[in-house]
């Protein structure tokens, strides 16, 4: 995992663009080494944090023997030993045992086949000296960043947001995408808060040359992971897909655990990161190092700590614990505001757990994200299931579900609306937007969407949880993988009968598929994950006072009104402090960027 920056000029560079600034930034993302490139029309940086080939062998941007190519990656490449051997038999010679190399001289071989043929997550940007031809790509579930501006002058693309405004790219807060955030607490992608700045599309490749544009394709046809080919084999029965599951995942797993330094996991006490720990720990000849966080001094907080340790204890892990009060709370919050890039609702808790992991000198940490999504985990998921498949009312089912499930009649929302009534969930109330733009944003992210899984991959998860957890992790020089999204299991579950997955209640296929890998009992707890209980803080805290917060988002035109609400509704309920945490890290985060003058 690394960082990297790149300027690609109209026509030669003229220097206006300072490089060493955007360097700085990208340091936290590869502590390890860092080289630039220059050429007449680009500039090239890229900041290494080193897990396959420590030497410096590794070392980019890398070249071809012949200077021709020149490349800059981020992310991982888990196929990479299988592509090397086909290109060792089509003559290629290897310098390295690194899997840049392998993507460089992969393209110098099979040229945009390449892309298709990685498993992994990515980042890269390609500069064909000879053809004048630069080439950006990212993996098809956008895992990994890549964002991207065209100015006057060119072309500007960086792993972070800070990256390219250090480098001079100072660019307004974009109104338009601050309503997204208001409604989901996260940055629709494309949209960033930086007016003309772009999320690069997962599952996309694009070409540059001087003097034109940015062209735009996607590898696969549509840049949607629920669109992936199907698998080749369709399982007949439930007890073939469940087995198909245990394959896929300790397959993924396995092809995972490559590297040359040491790995970790994220044991949060729930069912998926008690699978993947038990997978790793069958990948590895030592105690696996697993990391769990519980708190102290926060009322209301559920601690699952217990859960964790004996989860832990019956797979033989080095298992660590983190504690956290207001204390904790308070030294970690501006930092947190550094590493997050851009605001959003999310991410707190992982910047935590990941700042642990770095103290105890780890480099790598497997997380679950994903299960969720591919495996059915959300209530929702049943809800609408069961709406369909038993026909009834429909009346008062445009009501919010939220409020139908108080009454036992949140079937009729989705038996109505379908999987609109889904995205009742994930929007963050007091948005303080009227409904004409409620309906858009609504409609915006329902477009295209063929199921629920679908809807899940390509919002919350991409928009939020994917991108919150590269940015805090990589904060602090780690670097997160996530099994659950491996390509070939994500199309073999999303190819199966919605019934199989729900067959005996959320993620079936999941616990069915390994119920003896964990303590007993352990596979039919309910969901849980590293939770921080933020309400009481926020409320005892002066400087979250709504009066502060509100004066300070006034330049951005948010209203007092919807600020004071968010805090009344966090006071009546301190479990819901999501709606005005959102606008806490969004102040604060301007007032940290000199973004309210």
């Amino acid at each position: 995992m690394c960082g990297l920056f790149g300027i690609a000029g109209f026509s030669p560079i003229d220097g206006k663009l300072k490089l060493e600034p955007a360097l700085q930034v990208l340091t936290s993302r590869g502590p390890d080494d860092h080289g630039f490139f220059a050429d007449d029309y680009l500039r090239l940086i890229h900041t290494r944090l080193a897990i396959q080939d420590l030497s410096s062998l590794g070392h980019q941007p890398m070249e071809t023997s012949d200077g021709g190519l020149v490349l800059v990656f981020n992310g991982e490449i888990y196929n990479a030993p299988a592509l090397r051997e086909l290109l060792e038999a089509e003559g290629e010679a290897f310098r390295s045992s690194s899997d840049t190399e392998v993507i460089l001289l992969g393209y110098r071989r099979w040229g945009d086949e390449i892309w298709r043929k990685l498993d992994g997550i990515f980042a890269c940007a390609l500069w064909d000296r000879h053809q004048r031809q630069l080439t950006l790509t990212r993996d098809s579930m956008g895992i990994k960043p890549l964002l991207w501006s065209e100015t006057a002058e060119g072309l500007v693309f960086a792993s972070e947001l800070s990256a390219i405004e250090a480098a001079g790219c100072r660019a307004p807060i974009d109104a338009a995408a601050l309503q997204g955030y208001a409604l989901w607490g996260a940055f629709a992608q494309p949209q960033t808060i930086l007016k003309d700045v772009q999320a690069f599309p997962p599952g996309a490749v694009g070409h540059w040359h001087p003097g034109g544009r940015l062209i735009l394709g996607n590898l696969r046809g549509v840049p949607c992971p629920r669109r992936l080919s199907a698998p080749t084999v369709i399982p007949s029965t439930l007890r073939q897909a469940v087995e198909g599951v245990r394959e896929r995942l300790h397959q993924a797993v396995l092809s995972q655990t490559i590297g040359d330094v040491p790995v970790g996991s994220f044991l949060s006490g729930g069912l998926d990161s008690g699978i993947l720990t038990a997978l790793l720990q069958d990948c590895r000849s030592e105690p696996v190092c697993t990391l769990s966080v519980g708190f102290q001094g926060l009322p209301g907080a559920v601690d699952e700590t217990e859960r964790a340790k004996a989860t832990a204890k019956h797979l033989g892990t080095d298992h660590h614990a983190v504690q956290l009060g207001p204390a904790e709370l308070d030294r970690l919050f501006d930092t947190f505001l550094e590493a997050i890039d851009q605001p959003s609702i999310d991410g707190f808790n992982t910047f935590v757990v990941a700042q642990a992991a770095h103290l105890l000198g780890l480099r790598v940490a497997f997380s679950g994200l994903g299960a969720d999504e591919v495996f059915a985990g959300y209530s929702h998921f049943q809800q609408h299931h069961q709406a369909m498949a038993e026909p009834g009312p429909v009346l008062a089912g445009r009501l919010p579900v939220q409020l139908l499930r108080l009454l036992g009649w949140h079937l009729q929302a989705y038996r109505l609306r379908g999987y609109a009534a889904a995205l009742d969930l994930r929007k963050i109330p007091f948005s303080g937007l009227p409904p004409s733009t409620i309906a858009s944003l609504l409609a915006s992210r329902l477009d295209h969407a063929d199921d629920l899984a679908g809807l899940e991959l390509a919002g919350y998860l991409r928009d939020t949880l994917l991108r919150d957890t590269d940015a805090v992790t990589m904060h602090w020089g780690l670097e997160v993988r996530v099994p659950f999204l491996d390509q070939e299991l994500v199309r073999y579950c999303l190819a199966l009968p919605s019934a199989w997955h729900l067959a005996d209640g959320p993620k079936t296929l999941l616990r069915q598929a390994f119920v003896d890998r964990l303590p007993a009992g352990h596979s039919q707890m309910g969901k849980t994950g590293f939770n921080l209980p933020l309400g009481p803080w926020l409320l005892n805290h002066s400087r979250f006072h709504p009066a502060r917060i509100a004066g300070l988002l006034k330049p951005l035109g948010i209203s007092r009104r919807v600020v004071l609400a968010s805090w009344l509704y966090c006071r009546l309920q301190p479990q819901r402090w999501q709606p005005y945490w959102r606008w806490v890290v969004l102040a604060e985060w301007c007032a940290l960027n000199k973004r309210l003058v």
